[in-house]
């Protein structure tokens, strides 16, 4: 049985091809007038892309540990924008670049923020105890 939440989530959720070519249309226009709107006032929206692209250029100069410290900041912190996401990505992907292993806390297409690591040797683990910020 699925809890109340699993389902209320499910009820609330649509797939694209829910989306009539009125409402993808009417998405399109949404987003070009918030891009306008931004740089009306000096603002820029990013892709994950880019974003991600910023943060590997930055984390190259950082120590292992920073990169951690940087990650530990996020565990607990349940919003996610693309901005994150890139953040989160970008600091798994150097650390993996540079030989370690980050299967703890996630695969090719997935960063889970459950659980504070460390780093001992060329592999992250999950510290003990009660690992939530």
């Amino acid at each position: 049985m699925r809890s109340k939440k699993m389902k209320e989530a499910n009820e609330n959720s649509f797939e694209a091809s829910d989306l009539s070519a009125g409402d993808v249309r009417r998405l399109v226009e949404i987003r070009s007038n918030l891009a306008k709107s931004l740089e009306k006032h000096g603002l820029k929206t990013y892709t994950f892309k880019e974003c991600y692209a910023r943060f590997m250029e930055s984390f190259k100069e950082k120590c292992d540990g920073e990169l951690i410290e940087a990650f530990n900041k996020e565990v607990g912190v349940n919003a996610f924008v693309v901005a994150k996401g890139a953040y989160l990505f970008a600091i798994k992907d150097e650390l993996e670049r540079r030989g370690i292993n980050c299967s703890v806390i996630g695969g090719k297409h997935s960063v889970c923020t459950a659980n504070r690591i460390k780093l001992e040797g060329k592999k992250l683990l999950l510290e003990k105890g009660d690992n939530h910020v």
